[in-house]
This record gives structure tokens, C-alpha cells and sequence, in this order.
């Protein structure tokens, strides 16, 4: 009996670790692609922002570093906390940033509903603002809407997505420098259901739709993808929005008629709008890229030319063009599985130019999931291995120049906690007392280990309590 009990109780604690904290359901990284997360980061002028590893025990550390881009001289300034923290609340899931403000989502926070923080620079220190609460949490309150999921900024607006609230919801707030008091109620609401007939609304089940799954800002333009290979792009033009629906370029044959993720990672830079369909030719994932047009017509949509790229080197499921970063006439793209980031020129012609490609091979933290370009240097996540990489520019050649920590402090539970209505501290109980809670590291796992099986098994000559554990790393 003791054995048994202690095979559920140690399988559902493993199985914790990496539920999305309050949802009680799969973690929001299932609902991306696969199994995984990638390393949060935004950067602005010399001002960096990364968010250490997730923890459903605590909630999470931001690291701030100060960038002396000239000599690559990366100097961690100080840490920001969540103003109200909650264990699993996923603070720092999603990251904007401006030379004067920053956005944080925390998509866990109060039960899934989440919420997002506005800080602000005063004296090279960053202070909490305003707190963007979400605005319709006490409607459907047993399905996590995880406000803050997607976050976007520029000098006038901020934009923070709700995409599990029905097919999805985005939010567009006003940000206006001069004024102190901003308000937290948004100007703007955009709701998938509200945009016509469009296909995939309503499903039932985990056939979610995801209206906001991912979003970009910048040029005046809003770009919002989703799950169901919808995007929507709103511009803004003297504070009027102007909105259309970018249709999915490729015609699926597909007999499952899955999608092709289209919209599922979505960016606007400087000369182009990309899109990514992260599922298209079996995983092997594509970008379609939208560039600007100079023209004021208006009688039909610009945005239905787009010409794709997609590496020959592209594995099945690599999930080519999960995060997209572009500066000056430079883009670099990763992939979300094959730890390869690929990097361009824009030619003069406007198109995408292969240059070259950044591996590592040897990391198994599935490296390169979220990249950030600059003219100097190459930022590289490698979430599993809780680092992040400094990649340094020197005439066209890449080469590793540094690796930060993104570790944050591991949460153990030593002590007892009591099942009471329903709960053992955070965890979901049924009359089962909460012992003790170790992390998978404590254990000799990695962070990129995952748990395949758990026993519990009792010497019945010395009545010792044993759990065995099995893992991937061996």
C-alpha cells in the first residue's frame, strides 16, 4: 500500500514540475509545438533582458546586463522580481522592451489568468509602473486565459495577448510618455470571433485556437498569428487602426488537413514582415516575407505576394523560423528542434541571401531556440543547459565569445504540507500529505531531462521507503 502510494504521489509531482502553475492541464510549452521552452529575451539600445530558467515552485528572476557593444562587454546592472510574486506564475515568460520601458507577461499568475508589469527607467533603474491586470478574468474563470502570454511595445502602444480566452483576444493599451498617469484599460480589443467568419472558431477540446499565440509590434504595425493559420495585421495611422486578415499562402492537401502553423511565430521589422509556418513539408518549417510597399492604395490587400525561403539543410520537425530577428540589412532565424540558427543579408534586390549557419551539436538544451541580432554580436538561447550565448561578428565569421547563466535557484520542499480543501500547497491532492518535493537536478537529471517512469518500493526487512526514478540522460 505504502509502495503504491508513493508511486502516485512522486508520479504526480514529477508530472507538476512542468504543469503551467494554476491550470491544472498541459503546460503551455505542449501547446506550442512540442515538449520544450526556449530562453525570454528582449533587448533595446545597450540594455539586455533575459529571464532565468523556469520553476512551478518559485516565481522567476530577471537578469538585467548593461552592453558595451564596441568591445562586446556584457555587465549584469541588477534583477527584477515580480511586485506580487506566485510560485509558477511564468513572470518574464514573454519580455518587451523600449529605451524607457519595459513589459513583462506572467501568463501563470492568479490561477492562469495572468497578468502583465510595466516598468520604467528612472535613473538607469528600472520601477513597476503600472500592473495590467486581466481585464475579463472573471468570466469562464475555470480555463486559464493566460493574459500576458504574448507581450509587444513600442513608443506609443503596448499590445498584451489572451489567446486561451475563447479562440483568443488581444489588447492594445495606449503608452504615452508625457502623460504619468497611464491608463490600464485598453483602447483597443481585438477578438477573433469579432473578425468575421473565420475558420477554426469554436473548436471544442484541446483544438485551441490561439488568436495571439504570438505577436510583433513595430512601424505602427501589429502583427497577430495564431494557432489555426490565421494572422492579422492592424496599422495605425494617427492613432486610427486600420486592420486586415493575411491569408495563408500555401493551400494545404494535407489528408489530415492538419495545419501548416502558419502565423504560429509572426515579426515585423524594419523592411519586412515575416511569417513563419512552422509545420510546413513535414516540420521542416517555412518563412514567408511580406516586404513594405510604398504605396497608399487601399482597394485591396498589399500583403497576399509574399516570396518563402527554407533552408535545403532543414530536418523534418526542425520548425524553421521559430523566432525571427532582424537588424539593419542582417536577419538570423532559428529553428525550434535542429539547434541551428540561420543567418542573412537582405540583398539589394530585397531579397533574403543565405550567408551562412550558426550549430551546436553537442548542446542538449536544444540550442538556438530564441535569437537576438544586433550589428555587433548574436545573442543564442540554449535553454536546457540554462545558458545563453554571446556570438561575436568579426568580418562576416561567427565565433563564440561568451555564455551567461540563465539558472535560477532551485526550489526544494523538505518539509510536510498538508492536503487541505483539495490542495497541497500549490499541487492538486486527494487526502495525500505533500512529504517532500526534489528537483530532477538534485537527482543527477539535467535540465533537459525528462522523467519516463517513478516507482516506490519498501524493504520489507528494514522498512526503508525507496522511489526509483528512471531518466532520459540515463
Amino acid at each position: 500500500m505504502i509502495a503504491k502510494t508513493l508511486h502516485k504521489l512522486f508520479l504526480y509531482l514529477i508530472f507538476s514540475t512542468t504543469l503551467f502553475a494554476g491550470t491544472l492541464g498541459k503546460s503551455h510549452s505542449a501547446e506550442l509545438l512540442s515538449r520544450g521552452r526556449s530562453v525570454p529575451m528582449a533587448m533595446s539600445e545597450n540594455v539586455l533582458v533575459t529571464a532565468k530558467t523556469f520553476s512551478s515552485l518559485s516565481s522567476r528572476i530577471l537578469d538585467v546586463y548593461l552592453i558595451n557593444e564596441s568591445d562586446g562587454d556584457f555587465v549584469k546592472s541588477g534583477e527584477i522580481r515580480s511586485p506580487n510574486p506566485m510560485a509558477g506564475d511564468d513572470f518574464g515568460f514573454s519580455i518587451a522592451l523600449t529605451s524607457d520601458f519595459m513589459l513583462v507577461g506572467a501568463p501563470g499568475f492568479n490561477n492562469g489568468h495572468g497578468a502583465a508589469f510595466l516598468y520604467k527607467k528612472n535613473n538607469q533603474q528600472w520601477e513597476l509602473d503600472k500592473v495590467f491586470e486581466n481585464p475579463i478574468q472573471t468570466t469562464n474563470e475555470g480555463f486559464p486565459h493566460k493574459f500576458g502570454y504574448s507581450v509587444a511595445l513600442t513608443n506609443d502602444y503596448l499590445s498584451i495577448s489572451s489567446p486561451f480566452y475563447n479562440d483568443g483576444l488581444v489588447y492594445v493599451y495606449r503608452l504615452d510618455d508625457s502623460n504619468s498617469k497611464i491608463s490600464t484599460n485598453p483602447i483597443h480589443s481585438i477578438d477573433v470571433r469579432k473578425l468575421g467568419d473565420v475558420e477554426g472558431c469554436y473548436a471544442e477540446g484541446p483544438d485551441k485556437f490561439g488568436f495571439g499565440i504570438s505577436t510583433s509590434f513595430n512601424n505602427n504595425k501589429l502583427l497577430i498569428g495564431s494557432l489555426k493559420d490565421f494572422v492579422h495585421l492592424i496599422e495605425y495611422k494617427e492613432g486610427i487602426p486600420f486592420s486586415v486578415n493575411i491569408p495563408n499562402p500555401i493551400n494545404s492537401t494535407d489528408q489530415d488537413n492538419e495545419t501548416v502553423k502558419f502565423g504560429e511565430s509572426v515579426y515585423v521589422g524594419n523592411k519586412n514582415i515575416y511569417i513563419s509556418a512552422l509545420s510546413a513539408d513535414n516540420g521542416r518549417g517555412k518563412v514567408f516575407i511580406y516586404p513594405f510597399l510604398n504605396t497608399s492604395r487601399t482597394d485591396e490587400n498589399p500583403w497576399t505576394n509574399p516570396y518563402s525561403i527554407q533552408p535545403s539543410s532543414t530536418l523534418e520537425n526542425a520548425h524553421f523560423g521559430y523566432k525571427i530577428s532582424e537588424k539593419g540589412n542582417k536577419v538570423s532565424i532559428s529553428t525550434f528542434n535542429q539547434k541551428t540558427t540561420y543567418n542573412y543579408q537582405i540583398s539589394k534586390l530585397d531579397k533574403l541571401e543565405l550567408v551562412d549557419q550558426l550549430s551546436n551539436t553537442s548542446s542538449n538544451g536544444y540550442f538556438g531556440r530564441n535569437v537576438i541580432l544586433a550589428n555587433e554580436f548574436l545573442l543564442a538561447g540554449d535553454y536546457y543547459a540554462n545558458k545563453f550565448h554571446l556570438y561575436s561578428l568579426d568580418n562576416q565569421n561567427r565565433f563564440l565569445s561568451n555564455s551567461f547563466s540563465t539558472a535560477g535557484e532551485i526550489s526544494s520542499i523538505r518539509n510536510k504540507v498538508e492536503c487541505v480543501n483539495g490542495f497541497a500547497g500549490q499541487f492538486a491532492c486527494n487526502e495525500i500529505d505533500l512529504m517532500s518535493f526534489s528537483d530532477k537536478t538534485e537527482i543527477g537529471g539535467l535540465n533537459s531531462s525528462s522523467l519516463n517512469d517513478i516507482w516506490g518500493w519498501t524493504d520489507p526487512q528494514t522498512n526503508k521507503e525507496y522511489a526509483l526514478v528512471g531518466m532520459s540522460n540515463g
